[in-house]
């Protein structure tokens, strides 16, 4: 069964061990701590989260798209794809937005893609951007 769930904290939802490692990597130890603010959400195969997303509010007029995968085959992403789509178009429906921006690791070409068939077009390298001191692309998809 698939299902896509709504989560209010990273914490709320079982996590993968892979994901578990990623997001330690990059957020640290005490990323179970991390509160979600914005729109959060998991895609949930037989019970497992397979991957885990959202769109954190900055500032006024700003938002950004995060998202973690772990281990998704060809239809998990299009399911993942039409999903988020419809997540932005809802979140561009709110006036005050005119940005929503994502980073990439560089050589994650598949999120790269994935973005790429989300509207969001890449803006530039962010040279040792990550907390681990990784290179990033930045993408953003803006109002009109």
């Amino acid at each position: 069964m698939v299902e896509f769930r709504k989560i209010a904290a990273m914490s709320d939802v079982h996590i993968a061990d892979i994901m578990a490692e990623r997001l330690a990597g990059v957020l640290g130890p005490k990323w179970p701590d991390t509160k979600l603010v914005g729109d959060a959400w998991a895609y949930v195969v037989d019970g497992v989260a397979m991957g885990i997303g959202g769109i954190e509010p900055v500032w006024t007029g700003r938002r950004v798209l995060w998202s973690y995968q772990a281990g998704l085959g060809v239809g998990d992403w299009k399911r993942v794809l039409r999903f988020t789509r419809l997540k932005l178009d809802r979140a561009f429906e709110d006036p005050a937005v005119r940005r929503i921006e994502a980073t990439a690791h560089i050589e994650g070409s598949q999120f790269c893609n994935f973005l790429e068939r989300l509207a969001f077009r890449r803006e530039g390298r962010l040279v040792a951007y990550s907390p681990n001191g990784e290179t990033m692309d930045m993408f953003a998809r803006v109002r009109g």
